[in-house]
């Protein structure tokens, strides 16, 4: 499984070096950030990008039009209601997004507290956003591409009516966690150990239930996975 791991590594990041690498330039500026010791020059960068954002905001998005030349605390509050409720103010022309490649990404919430929710993400933001990712996780000691445990109700997220179901490409089981019972308990846990899973991924009465199970059965996971909320 180890070799599995470590050629889909490989295999990301020689397909992003001939792209340019701008994962990895994304990448290699998060790891600097978080581990410079000095704390005025990582500051400095924070505010870089950050004056960056609030100058694409008031200059491209409608709602934040008025906000320009404005500090950071004058700026609202912003909730997913009051974005809702004036969406198309929001929203930023493709063609005024710099380094937009195609169409932008949708990251949709779980709506585990209410209706499911839209996040639009440009190609940059994207890039950032699993830069991001992929340098927390290895602060930790989760290298990219070992194996994962995702626990959803895949039946309504991917459509799936299987149990489980695994990705080669992303070396992901994804798990519906729909009515586990003992059954289902005993499939996930012995796929934990076996497949030598490194992060369990899901809701705090997921992981809850997966991990009394396993206490109240004697069960043992000898390898330590992290578990993720």
């Amino acid at each position: 499984m180890w070799f599995h791991s470590l050629f889909l590594r490989k295999r990301y990041w020689i397909k992003d070096f001939l792209a340019g690498q701008p994962m990895w330039k994304a990448y290699k500026e998060v790891m600097y950030i978080s581990n410079i010791d000095n704390i005025d020059i990582a500051e400095k960068l924070r505010r870089k990008r950050l004056f960056s954002f609030m100058d694409f905001a008031t200059s491209n998005v409608l709602f934040y039009s008025s906000y320009k030349g404005k500090k950071l605390h004058e700026f609202p509050v912003i909730n997913k209601q009051i974005i809702r409720t004036q969406y198309d103010k929001f929203l930023t022309p493709i063609d005024k997004i710099p380094g937009q490649k195609g169409n932008v990404h949708i990251q949709k919430t779980s709506g585990s507290t209410g209706t499911p929710f839209e996040v639009y993400q440009d190609t940059v933001c994207r890039i950032r956003r699993i830069a991001t990712i992929k340098a927390e996780n290895e602060a930790i000691g989760f290298h990219s591409f070992e194996p994962m445990m995702h626990l959803r109700a895949a039946s309504h997220y991917w459509g799936s009516g299987e149990m489980m179901s695994y990705n080669p490409d992303l070396n992901i089981y994804y798990v519906d966690n729909a009515n586990l019972n003992n059954e289902k308990l005993n499939i996930i846990v012995n796929t934990i150990i076996s497949k030598r899973i490194k992060v369990i991924r899901g809701y705090m009465t997921t992981l809850d239930t997966i991990t009394s199970f396993a206490v109240k059965n004697n069960i043992e996971f000898p390898h330590h996975p992290f578990l993720y909320l």
